[in-house]
């Protein structure tokens, strides 16, 4: 495994760090765009069934089923959600986990609605002493990807409400990012909603309270979208930062086509409060661009995503650093052409656990 920091300036300072030894990096002048350092974890743990696809190559056909997506580590527990493929063929659902740091597993919960269920984000949330998980992405209802977000207890998993919405048929509402600052809960996703089949950018705010006093069933305060939201297809992506004055999300904005045919910028925009977007600031090369998820440090934002700009052939991992106040700082653009995808979203998770 491969672990690089990058400095203010956004250069590369490698180190190795180890999981579950709370290990920092040493404090070093040296800078370099070489590959970093390398170390053997100290645990992996690797589960998921299995099915082999006719006419797909043996182990293939599992790609995209068994993954897990995201990790939050609360006081000395780590909790992971994401998808599994179920024990039906064809069929996936969400998984969340519970390990302790040394890698035993505390506990398992397993939620299947139907033929896909998916968890892409988690969240803790220490509320009056106790500790609950949200947990965000899909359930496919029919011929409709409808945006799922469910609270749980961090305790066993127990769920304690299960919210979904999004109507259009053979459509996409998904949840990338949650955010929680005092009652406050924010969701970023791509939706379908607001311009038939068109992608848009939406972030919704939701009061805590009341969505446990109606079991889930409350609607949201405030429903933000931007974009050029009847001609292009633009979306939020991965974490999303929030204090008391708003929440900063990233994504990809003025493309063209859901898959990237179009291109598009990487962007950074601010949501106050009510709702209101106080500014939106765009990073881009020549041809695809696009934020993949972002971390803060309160002084800074950084994105973390994926750029052509170094060649038209492929993809790279990019480092974007903002102000606070979107004003665009250093940027660090690595890897071999067409690495861009896989090497950005590792980017990304290691980018949010260290800061």
């Amino acid at each position: 495994m491969r672990w690089e920091k990058l400095d203010a300036g956004g250069n590369c300072r490698r180190f190795a760090n180890k999981i579950g030894k709370h290990e920092h990096p040493p404090n070093s002048s040296s800078t370099s765009s070489a590959t970093g350092s390398t170390f053997e974890p100290e645990w992996v743990r690797a589960w998921g069934h299995g099915y082999d696809q006719p006419g797909i190559l043996p182990g293939l056909s599992d790609m995209g089923a068994n993954q897990a997506w995201d990790v939050v580590i609360y006081d000395v527990r780590l909790y992971v959600a994401g998808t599994e493929q179920a024990r039906e063929r064809g069929n996936t659902d969400l998984f969340v986990r519970c390990y302790d740091l040394d890698g035993s597993l505390r506990w398992e919960q397993i939620w299947d609605n139907g033929s896909k269920d998916a968890g892409f984000v988690i969240r803790a949330d220490n509320d009056n002493g106790h500790l609950f998980l949200y947990i965000g992405r899909y359930t496919r209802v029919g011929n409709v990807n409808k945006a799922l977000f469910q609270k749980r207890d961090a305790t066993d998993g127990t769920l304690f409400w299960s919210k979904t919405w999004g109507e259009i048929p053979f459509s996409h509402h998904e949840i990338d990012g949650i955010a929680i600052v005092d009652d406050a809960l924010y969701v970023s996703h791509y939706d379908m909603t607001f311009a038939g089949r068109n992608i848009n950018a939406v972030l919704r705010r939701f009061d805590k309270r009341e969505l446990d006093r109606t079991h889930g069933q409350a609607a949201p305060i405030l429903t933000s979208v931007w974009g050029e939201v009847e001609k292009e297809q633009d979306s939020t992506d991965g974490h999303i930062y929030v204090d008391k004055t708003g929440v900063w999300v990233t994504g990809r904005i003025g493309g063209k086509s859901f898959l990237g045919a179009g291109g598009g910028d990487l962007y950074l925009t601010k949501i106050d409060p009510v709702g209101r977007q106080l500014w939106l600031q765009k990073w881009g090369k020549e041809g695809y661009d696009q934020g993949l998820s972002l971390a803060s440090d309160g002084e800074r934002v950084y994105v973390a995503g994926m750029t052509m700009g170094q060649g038209a052939t492929g993809l790279h991992p990019v480092v974007v650093a903002f102000g606070m106040d979107g004003v665009v700082g250093a940027e660090h653009v690595r890897g071999a052409v067409g690495t861009g995808l896989c090497a950005a979203w590792q980017l990304t998770r290691c980018m949010s656990m260290q800061l």
